[in-house]
Order: C-alpha cells, then structure tokens, then sequence
C-alpha cells in the first residue's frame, strides 16, 4: 500500500516558480514570454520616469529664473511681456508633467511586485494606473493638438485681417 500524500506539499509553490504547473507547455511559454515583456517594460518605465523627473526639475529650474528675472527686469526685451507670464508657463507645466509622473511611479512599484510576489492584486494595480496613465496621455495629446489648431485658426484669421 502507498503511503498518504501530504496535501500540502502538491500545493505549495514558491514565489520563484515562474509559472503554474497546471499550465500547459503552450501556456507556460506564453507565460514566461509575458513576464520577460513585463520586465522589459519595467525597465523602459524607469528610464522615462528618470526623464520626467529631469525635465520637471529643468522646468522648476527656468520657472524660478524667470520669476527672479521678473523681479529684476520687469518685461522681455523690446516687449511688454513681463517675465512672470513665462515663470508661470513653466510652472503650470511641472504641475501638468506631475500627473504622469506620480502614475508612472505607481506602475513601476506594481510591476515590481508583480515579478517578484507574483500578487495578482498588484498585477490588477499595475494595470489600472498603466490605463490612467494613457488615459491621461491621450486626453493630454488631444488637448494640445487642439490648442495647436485653434493657434493656427487664430493665426490665419490674424493674418486676413491685418492683409486688409
């Protein structure tokens, strides 16, 4: 007679196990493929969060000059346009690129849960902001090519009336 299996030790699977051994040999490919993917986007993640955080402290950077060139010089030269109106520029667009930002982080962070635990509900997290942030990029992306289109409108109506 056999001896009585522990029921626990069927299981048990580690963390390490890349994939479940109730896959398939078809299912455990496409799952090893995913998670070298995941990986791979993680890596491309980091490198843009590391430029955004970059680029935001250039805008800090230039908002801060020209506020203090505001003070010291008042307009741009040969013009009536005042430092601060591009201080305040900059300074609107480090709190647009913060939004990215932030979700960004959070992708990263569930993504490397997700290929280190294997946690399904960090899998979910990584997913929901990785959607929030194309979301965001996509409305972003409408709205400036709008404001370009209008801009152009503008501009061609200026310049009819000022041919007349």
């Amino acid at each position: 007679m056999d001896a009585p299996k522990d029921s626990n030790a069927e299981k048990t699977i580690s963390p390490q196990d890349t994939v479940s051994p109730s896959f398939s040999p078809q299912q455990q490919k496409l799952m090893t493929k995913a998670k070298t993917c995941l990986k791979s986007t993680g890596k491309w993640m980091k490198f843009f969060f590391i430029l955004l955080v970059v680029l935001i402290a250039f805008l800090v950077i230039g908002g801060i000059t020209f506020l203090v060139w505001s003070v010291v010089y008042g307009n741009l030269p040969n013009s009536d346009i005042p430092f601060w109106y591009l201080a305040f520029i900059l300074l609107v667009s480090v709190a647009i690129y913060v939004i990215p930002l932030f979700s960004l982080y959070k992708c990263i962070k569930a993504l490397d849960k997700v290929i280190q635990d294997h946690d399904n509900k960090a899998m979910v997290d990584f997913f929901h902001n990785n959607l929030s942030l194309w979301i965001f990029i996509g409305i972003f992306t409408i709205l400036i090519i709008s404001i370009y289109i209008i801009l152009y409108i503008v501009s061609m109506i200026a310049h009819l009336v000022a041919t007349l």
